[in-house]
């Protein structure tokens, strides 16, 4: 039985045809603008999911960027210590608050030190109409906590927020 399937597998190669198949007329093509061809139905043309996606972005005018940021930030900043997170601030000249994100690897493995950074940018979006318009800041974990959540980072920079506008003297140089 076994060499009937051998000879039979044998047979089948030998048959086998060497030329392509033509192309059939249902052969697609992209073009560069396909979806503009779309019919315009009961949607609209945004969403509602791509205005939600839009605000959710944290674009580069919104982030501390190079070393030389972040030195002017230690030097000239000042910092408050909240329940989890240490937060270094200065006032800067920007229109829009800035957040840069600090965490070394003593915090954990690179997917806690990510989902840190993750919830932290999640936070500083939702927080960031709160914050003043021309402040700097950096975050940085006070010690490991792996399943830090979003309401824990909102509640340290809520009391940032009311330590920074009530009293600055309560917060430390």
């Amino acid at each position: 039985m076994v060499e009937k399937n051998f000879f039979e597998k044998a047979c089948y190669e030998k048959n086998l045809s060497t030329q392509q198949k033509k192309a059939t007329n249902f052969m697609w093509i992209s073009q560069e603008n396909e979806n503009c061809r779309r019919a315009s139905g009961p949607q609209s043309q945004t969403s509602c999911r791509t205005e939600a996606l839009k605000r959710l972005t944290f674009p580069k005018a919104s982030r501390l960027l190079t070393k030389h940021h972040y030195q002017r930030l230690y030097k000239f900043g000042r910092r408050f210590t909240g329940k989890l997170v240490t937060i270094d601030f200065k006032n800067g000249n920007a229109s829009i608050p800035k957040l840069g994100i600090t965490i070394s690897k003593k915090f954990g493995k690179a997917h806690d030190r990510n989902r840190f950074k993750r919830v932290v940018r999640e936070a500083f979006r939702i927080s960031a109409d709160l914050l003043p318009r021309s402040i700097e800041i950096n975050i940085s974990p006070r010690f490991p906590v792996p399943m830090i959540t979003r309401s824990d980072i909102l509640s340290d920079l809520n009391l940032f927020n009311q330590a920074h506008l009530l009293d600055p003297v309560h917060v430390k140089s």
